[in-house]
C-alpha cells in the first residue's frame, strides 16, 4: 500500500504564504450544482468525553469482507487482527485516475461528517477549502449538527442513501472515535469493521472519495486513549479493503508533539505557542482546526484533486469567531 507522507512537522497555524500550491491533475466529471445536504432531526449533543457510555445495542451488521487484510498484530474481538497505522501518513490504494477540472462555476463538492471533535474542525476545513474558490462544502453535510457516532442513535443508514443519490458528493471528509469507542470495545473489532464497511459502501455509492481522519490524541491518562488507538487502527485498514475509494489521514503528527502525543499548544506561524485544544482535553480551538485543515488540503492534493492554495489570510477569517470556539463553553480556548 503506497503512502503519501506530508512529513512529520511541528504543527503551526497556517498562513497563506506557507500553504502548499496545487500541482495535481484534472478531475473526474461532476454532476450538477451542489446544495446543502438535508440534516437529520435526530442529533446527539452531549460530549462523549464526559458522558456515560452509550447504549450497547448493536446495529444490524453488514456482511463481513470476504478477504481480510494481512495483519501483524492481534487484539480481542472477532474478525482479523488489527494493524496499527504508520504515523504521519495519508494512505490510499493505487489506481487514482485523472480528476475532472474544477472551477469557480463548477467546484469540487465536499461533505464533512463526524463526531463532536470533527464539529470543532469543520469551520476551519470549510474555510480553507472554500477559500480556494474551486471547492464548496455542504453547509450541513450528511450529519446532524453537533456530531454523532456510527453506533449511536442517529439513523445514518436511512438518511445517507437518498442524500448521496441526490447530492453526489465527490469528497467526504470524516472523523469518528468518541461516540463509537465503547461499542467497538464491547463488541470487538469484527463488529466495528462491519459498521465501517456499511458506511463506506453507502457514502461511495455515487463515486465519492472518503478521507478518514484518525481521532487525535486526548488528555493523557484518559481511559479513552486506548479505545481511540483501537478505532484508528481499524480506520487505517479501510484503504486496503476499499482500493481507490478511501484515504486515511493520521492527525497525531498535526496536533501532537514530535511523537504524536497529546499537547494543548502548538506553534503558530511566528513560532509562538497557541492553544490548539480546548481545556476539556479533546476538542479543537482555532489554531488546531487551522492546522488540521491545512493537512486535509494537502491530502486532497496528494490524491489528485487540483486545488490551488487557500487564499492569503484564510486562517484569520470570520470563521475564527464561530461560537464553537468562543462560547462552547466560554473561555475553553483561552490561554492558561
Amino acid at each position: 500500500m503506497p503512502t503519501v507522507r506530508p512529513g512529520r512537522r511541528t504543527p503551526a497555524v497556517p498562513a497563506g504564504s506557507r500553504l502548499v500550491a496545487a500541482t495535481a491533475t484534472v478531475l473526474v466529471a461532476l454532476l450538477g450544482a451542489s446544495a446543502a445536504f438535508t440534516p437529520s432531526s435526530t442529533a446527539q449533543t452531549a460530549d462523549p468525553t464526559t458522558t456515560a457510555d452509550p447504549t450497547t445495542t448493536a446495529p444490524a451488521p453488514a456482511t463481513p469482507p470476504t478477504t481480510p487484510p494481512t495483519t501483524t498484530q492481534t487484539t480481542t474481538g472477532t474478525g482479523p487482527p488489527i494493524t496499527a497505522p504508520a504515523p504521519g501518513s495519508a494512505t490510499a490504494e493505487p489506481g487514482i485516475g485523472p480528476r475532472r477540472a474544477i472551477s469557480l462555476g463548477d467546484p469540487l463538492r465536499v461533505a464533512i461528517i463526524g463526531d463532536s471533535v470533527m464539529n470543532t474542525a469543520r469551520p476551519g476545513i470549510t474555510a480553507a477549502l472554500e477559500s480556494t474558490t474551486v471547492a464548496r462544502v455542504a453547509t450541513e453535510g450528511l450529519a446532524p449538527f453537533g456530531g454523532f457516532g456510527l453506533t449511536g442513535a442517529y439513523d445514518w443508514r436511512s438518511v445517507w442513501p437518498p442524500s448521496v443519490d441526490a447530492e453526489q458528493p465527490e469528497v467526504v471528509v470524516l472523523m469518528f472515535g468518541g461516540w463509537d469507542e465503547d461499542m467497538a470495545r464491547l463488541n470487538g473489532a469484527g463488529f466495528y469493521r462491519q459498521v465501517l464497511d456499511q458506511a463506506v459502501a453507502t457514502l461511495t455509492a455515487q463515486g465519492a472519495t472518503l478521507l478518514f481522519i484518525g481521532a487525535p490524541a486526548v488528555t493523557p491518562g484518559a481511559r479513552k486513549h486506548r479505545d481511540r488507538e483501537r478505532i484508528n487502527a481499524l480506520l487505517a485498514e479501510l484503504p486496503g479493503r476499499f482500493p481507490g475509494r478511501v484515504v486515511y489521514l493520521d492527525a497525531e503528527p498535526v496536533l501532537g508533539d514530535a511523537l504524536g502525543n497529546y499537547r494543548d499548544y502548538i506553534d503558530d506561524a511566528s513560532g509562538a505557542l497557541v492553544r490548539a485544544r480546548k481545556k476539556d482535553g479533546a476538542h479543537l480551538c482555532v489554531p488546531g482546526a487551522a492546522a488540521l485543515a491545512t493537512s486535509v488540503h494537502e491530502a486532497l492534493i496528494a490524491q489528485g484533486w487540483a486545488l490551488p492554495p487557500p487564499s492569503p489570510g484564510w486562517d484569520l477569517g470570520p470563521w475564527t469567531g464561530d461560537p464553537i470556539y468562543v462560547a462552547d463553553p466560554v473561555g475553553a480556548c483561552d490561554p492558561g
